[in-house]
C-alpha cells in the first residue's frame, strides 16, 4: 500500500530534487567507553560500554537529542555526525547525492545491532533509535518549524507556506495546511514527512534493526546521553520560535474530526506503524 510513496521519494533523491531548502540528513554516533567518560551528573552509576547512533526524525526532539550527542564528545566519547543527504538550498537538480559520505554512511549502517551485552560491543557494532510522535502533534510542530520557525528561517517555503496558509485563527490555518498536504502531499518540505519514510531514508532502505522509541521517552533518552532532561532546543511554545502568535497558540484542540480524518489519512503509514509497535495516537479510530 505504501511502495508508491517509497518509489516516489527514490525518484526524488536520484532527481536531486528531494527536499529542496531543507536540513542534511544525517547520523550522530558515539562511542562510550566508560573509563574515557566524565561523570554524568543527571543519572547515578557508572556509564555503561555501548556504541550508539541515531535517526533524527524531524518533530520528534531530534535536535536536542542531536546536541546531546554532540555535548557527549565533550565528556569522553567518541563519534561523529555522517551525512547521508546534502539537500540543495534552492535550485533543484543540484543536491548532493550518493558520493563519499553516502558510501560513508552506507558502511555505517551495516554495522546496526540490536543491544549488546557491554563485552560483546565490536569497533563498528552501533545500535541504531529513533523517536516517533503521535501525527497530529507532530504536524503541529511541523507546520511551526516549516513556516520559518528557529533554525529554519532561511528555507525557502517558509514565506510561500505563509502567504498561503496564515489565517487569523490557529484553526482557520491548521485546516489550510491539513487540505494543502492532502491536495499535494508532504513533499514539499522535509518537515511533513511521515517518519516511517525518514526512517527508510536515513538508513538507505537497509534491512537492519532500529530500536524505536515513543516521544513521551525523550527526557529519560537525554538523561542517558548526559544531558538536562528538560532542555529543549526548539520549543513552539516560547516566544520568538514561530513566526505568528496563531502559530504559536496552535495546539490539538483546533482539530474537529473532519480535520483529524483528513490529516490521519495523510499519515496511515505511522498510525499504522507506530500502532504496530503498541502505541496509541489520535489517528486510530479513523484508521482501520
Amino acid at each position: 500500500e505504501f511502495q508508491p510513496e517509497l518509489k516516489n521519494m527514490k525518484n526524488l533523491y536520484d532527481s536531486k530534487s528531494l527536499w529542496i531548502g531543507g536540513p542534511p540528513i544525517i547520523l550522530p554516533s558515539v562511542r562510550i567507553e566508560p573509563q574515557l567518560m566524565r561523570v554524568n551528573q543527571f543519572k547515578e552509576g557508572p556509564w555503561s560500554n555501548h556504541n550508539l547512533s541515531m535517526v533524527h526524525v524531524h518533530k520528534t526532539g531530534g535536535t536536542s537529542l542531536v546536541y546531546a550527542f554532540d555535548s557527549l564528545l565533550r565528556k569522553g566519547a567518541r563519534g561523529m555526525r555522517r551525512t547521508v543527504y546534502m539537500p540543495a538550498r534552492r535550485e533543484p537538480g543540484t543536491s548532493k547525492i550518493y558520493g563519499q559520505r553516502f558510501e560513508d554512511s552506507s558502511a555505517f549502517l551495516d554495522g546496526a545491532v540490536k543491544y549488546h551485552k557491554p563485552e560483546d560491543w565490536g569497533e563498528k557494532d552501533h545500535t541504531i533509535f529513533a523517536v516517533v510522535r503521535d501525527p497530529a502533534e507532530r504536524f503541529i510542530s511541523a507546520i511551526g518549524q516549516a513556516t520559518g520557525g528557529q533554525g529554519s528561517t532561511d528555507m525557502g517555503h517558509a514565506k510561500q507556506l505563509l502567504n498561503k496558509c496564515l489565517k487569523e485563527t490557529s484553526k482557520e490555518t491548521l485546516n489550510c495546511f491539513i487540505d494543502m498536504m492532502y491536495t499535494n502531499s508532504t513533499w514539499i518540505e522535509v518537515h511533513f514527512t511521515p517518519m516511517v519514510l525518514e526512517i527508510s531514508f536515513a538508513t538507505i532502505y537497509k534491512d537492519i534493526p532500529v530500536a524505536i522509541f515513543p516521544f513521551t521517552e525523550v527526557p529519560n533518552l537525554m538523561v542517558e546521553l548526559a544531558s538536562n532532561p528538560n532542555s529543549k532546543k526548539k520549543d513552539g511554545h516560547k516566544k520568538g520560535h514561530r513566526k505568528s502568535p496563531v502559530l504559536v497558540n496552535m495546539s490539538s484542540d483546533d482539530y474537529d474530526d473532519e480535520m483529524l480524518r483528513k490529516l490521519c489519512t495523510i499519515y496511515k503509514m505511522d498510525v499504522v506503524f507506530m500502532n504496530h509497535l503498541g502505541l496509541t495516537t489520535k489517528c486510530d479510530k479513523f484508521v482501520m
